[in-house]
């Protein structure tokens, strides 16, 4: 298998429903935005096999409005959250690995780096993981660069059910 970055001009082909493309990449890396940030409100279950797989019940948080009009502002507890990405791998020929973005990090909030591999799902432009908010609380506006995806090609990839 052979593995290669991509170029910062073949990103907007890659990755679709950017915010604003001159800030968000940077050579092979693409900074993705938040869209929505919801409250986990169940428990789940994960199994083996995948019968008794029960994702968490999520609860949509709505952003507050302040000075800014056309933007709001999430204010966040302590504790663990789902976040949906704005942007969306496109590419079946690409994989992606995505980190917190070092500002991220520096409000005191993380969230595990993970890959991004084509999938039936991705199909359905949604892409989401868990945010540790680890402080007293943090303020984030609609559409911040909270992650860093490096955006990879390779020549065999296996799309993942």
């Amino acid at each position: 298998m052979i593995i290669s970055f991509e170029k910062e001009e073949d990103i907007k082909e890659i990755w679709k429903n950017l915010v604003y493309f001159p800030k968000q990449v940077n050579n092979a890396c693409i900074d993705l935005t938040i869209k929505k940030i919801y409250a986990i409100k169940s428990q789940g279950s994960l199994d083996f096999g995948g019968s008794e797989y029960l994702q968490v019940d999520r609860i949509n948080i709505k952003p507050k409005l302040e000075d800014d009009p056309k933007y709001g502002w999430w204010i966040l507890d302590k504790g663990t959250y789902i976040i949906e990405y704005n942007e969306y791998l496109s590419n079946d020929e690409c994989i992606a690995i995505v980190f917190p973005h070092e500002r991220l990090q520096m409000t005191g909030c993380h969230h595990a780096p993970f890959v991004v591999y084509p999938t039936k799902e991705e199909k359905n432009h949604s892409l989401s993981c868990l945010l540790i908010v680890s402080t007293q609380n943090v303020r984030i506006k609609e559409n911040a660069r909270i992650s860093t995806a490096l955006t990879m090609s390779t020549d065999k990839i296996k799309t993942r059910k």
